[in-house]
């Protein structure tokens, strides 16, 4: 069964797909609702999307809704990122993050935790991006 979703996905869905996935294990991971809120409901219009049975009126296209989420999150990441490294500043990181200051060794993975979810919604967004610029009218 998601064999078969999964096979009804074109490459920039997938590659929408694969981000989303990575975003809601490192969700669970590390606690955080934003990603998993958004990441799930972009794999659930997909699902919807594609399910033969299901015959939805969107209140937009359907790239566009997935473009504005996976923004969302992709700015989200931007700032996570930016806190991390903000934190590595004021000498809670980088430094002392080795293993020798506030938060130990488990700061460097939380600054790789961010970076790969920073990948993740990049993926996501550009994924979208090129389905969104695909199915847009052109003018």
């Amino acid at each position: 069964m998601i064999q078969e979703f999964w096979g009804k996905l074109n490459p920039n869905e997938r590659m929408v797909a694969w981000g989303a996935i990575a975003i809601i294990v490192l969700s669970i991971l590390g606690g955080g609702w934003l990603g998993l809120i958004g990441a799930a409901a972009v794999l659930v219009i997909y699902w919807l999307q594609y399910s033969p049975d299901q015959n939805i009126k969107w209140p937009a296209p359907v790239p566009l809704i997935v473009l504005v989420i996976s923004a969302v999150l992709a700015i989200s990441a931007v700032l996570g990122v930016l806190t991390v490294f903000g934190f590595a500043g004021m000498g809670f990181g980088l430094a002392y993050g080795l293993g020798f200051g506030l938060l130990g060794g488990l700061y460097v993975l939380y600054m790789i935790a961010a970076i790969v979810g920073l990948i993740a919604a990049a993926a996501m967004a550009l994924g979208a991006w090129r389905e969104y610029q695909k199915s847009a009218p052109r003018s």
